[in-house]
């Protein structure tokens, strides 16, 4: 499956905006929790399970809107919309996933289709 593709068809187990007025910025160890985005995260692994693409997907969209959270979060800005997420981005930490033992035909299948 194309990137671009795979990126697309998991966006549709993420909400349009997600309300990230809950998140609490952990100063001791630079942490960053927020229970909107854990639980839209939730919903998007349940409804990816069973495809490990799209299980994979769905972390990776997690991971980015994690980061992405925690900056706007600082910044003030209380909502974050997953459809914003870049490609490239994407593709970046997606194979960094893929370099794990476990991902290793998945991380020939990569290659082969993008």
């Amino acid at each position: 499956m194309k990137a671009y593709e795979l990126l697309n068809n998991t966006l549709n187990y993420w909400p349009n905006e997600i309300n990230i007025s809950d998140s609490l910025v952990i100063h001791e160890n630079d942490g960053f929790i927020c229970n909107n985005l854990i639980l839209s995260w939730d919903n998007a692994a349940q409804n990816s399970e069973g495809n490990d693409w799209e299980e994979l997907a769905a972390w990776v969209v997690y991971v980015l809107l994690h980061i992405t959270a925690k900056e706007h979060f600082i910044k003030g800005i209380y909502k974050i919309y997953p459809t914003q997420i870049s490609l490239i981005d994407f593709k970046f930490y997606l194979l960094e996933n893929l370099q794990y033992d476990d991902y290793k035909s998945m991380l020939l299948e990569y290659h082969e289709n993008n």
